[in-house]
């Protein structure tokens, strides 16, 4: 997260790297009690001014190496037996980037530095009589209670700065963890929309091939059987024209609802007449079909449901009529009972059975549609006849006189 802060905003590294040389100025400049007594002390000196000078430089983009070089300076000037001086201020910036920015490890190390810093700075301190020393006694042997009291100050010197850091430290998590939120929301919310673009268009494909693909089953088999009929029979022939005609108007006005959704959808105007008409319509279609019912009151329930079992059968009719054998009768059964209702659609297998590969359209689309309102499409071939039979739970009910 820093080295994309650095990345957006270089200034950060420029004013880091300038805070450093600032450490440097002070120790140089500001008046101070620095003595140099021999070749060994200057080199304490130099080398703890410079480490302290490149921790405070790099505190925020390496908090646990400058925590580290802060302690090793802070070593190499006590070895120099030299009082405090402002320069050393850089301490307190280094355990504030230690809080805010370090791992875990380098946050309870620096938290323990702070304990540790305070012991070790107030013994140095006392070691060697600083310009503090005005506020301790001179006997290091019986600290007065003052003594007290400017430890609690010393430890305040370097609990402050740590405090700071390490509430600045939640906020920032807590930014990120708002941010990480709002990413994932927003990832979650695109995600949504595409499932719904996806499930608007296995719908639309859905609903299209069943209206389609129904009509034009009818179409071919009442095409087909105008050709079975005496050159006498004209009334049979233009009520099979009739038949192509209507079957053709219906399906393209249930079409254009779908595509155009100026109107109530098909599925919303599904009920027990449109299920017993689509049966009838077939049976009149093609010569063969025998429609078994249980009772001729029995009532498709409203809702998803009913348009489950609706689909369904338009689907198992559709399937009979252009895979099944022409010359083989078709039998349909509408049966109900406590637990459900049901239709069975039983046919003799022609050449080219049909897929249930794909997911959204034909069979595999009606397994998915029926399991979705708590149905279940079960699917039996047996020899030379395919069995298929969609169930709805829970029928009750009959149809309204």
């Amino acid at each position: 997260m820093l080295a994309d802060e650095y990345r957006a905003r270089p200034s950060g590294i420029v004013a880091d790297i300038l805070l450093g040389l600032l450490v440097i100025v002070l120790a140089v400049v500001v008046p101070n009690s620095i003595a140099v007594t021999d070749l060994q002390n200057a080199a304490s000196v130099v080398l703890s001014i410079v480490i302290l000078a490149t921790s405070v430089g790099v505190r925020r983009i390496a908090p646990g190496f400058a925590l580290a070089g802060a302690w090793v300076s802070a070593l190499l000037w006590m070895v120099s037996l030299n009082d405090v001086i402002p320069a050393q201020l850089g301490i307190l910036a280094v355990l504030a980037s230690a809080a805010h920015h370090g791992s875990r490890r380098t946050l309870v190390m620096s938290g323990v530095s702070v304990v540790g810093g305070t012991l070790v700075g107030l013994w140095y301190l006392l070691v060697i009589q600083s310009w503090v020393g005005g506020l301790l006694a001179t006997d290091i042997g019986r600290l007065p209670p003052r003594a007290v009291t400017f430890g609690v100050l010393v430890g305040g010197v370097f609990a402050v700065p740590w405090l700071i850091g390490l509430v600045a430290r939640f906020v920032r998590l807590s930014r990120e963890r708002r941010r990480q939120a709002d990413a994932a929301d927003a990832i979650a919310a695109e995600a949504t929309k595409v499932a719904d673009v996806e499930a608007a268009r296995v719908a639309l494909a859905r609903d299209v091939h069943d209206i389609v693909g129904h009509s034009l089953a009818v179409i071919v088999a009442q095409a087909d059987s105008v050709r079975f009929r005496g050159e006498g029979d004209v009334d049979a022939v233009r009520a099979s024209v009739d038949t192509i005609a209507e079957t053709a108007r219906r399906a393209l006005h249930e079409v254009r609802q779908v595509l155009e959704q100026t109107g109530p959808a098909p599925d919303a105007v599904v009920d027990t007449l449109d299920l017993h008409r689509l049966i009838d319509d077939v049976a009149a279609a093609r010569p063969g079909v025998i429609v078994a019912r249980a009772r001729d009151d029995l009532a498709v329930p409203p809702g998803e449901p009913g348009v489950a079992l609706y689909r369904a059968t338009q689907e198992l009719l559709t399937n009979a009529l252009r895979h099944g054998d022409t010359d083989a009768p078709i039998t349909v059964t509408l049966t109900s009972d406590a637990e459900g209702m049901q239709v069975t659609v039983d046919n003799a297998i022609g050449s080219v059975p049909p897929s249930t590969a794909r997911s959204g359209t034909g069979l595999a689309g009606i397994a998915e549609r029926l399991e979705a309102v708590g149905g279940a499409l079960v699917i039996d071939r047996g020899g030379s006849r395919m069995v298929v039979t969609a169930r709805i739970p829970l029928v009750t009910g009959r149809m309204d006189a």
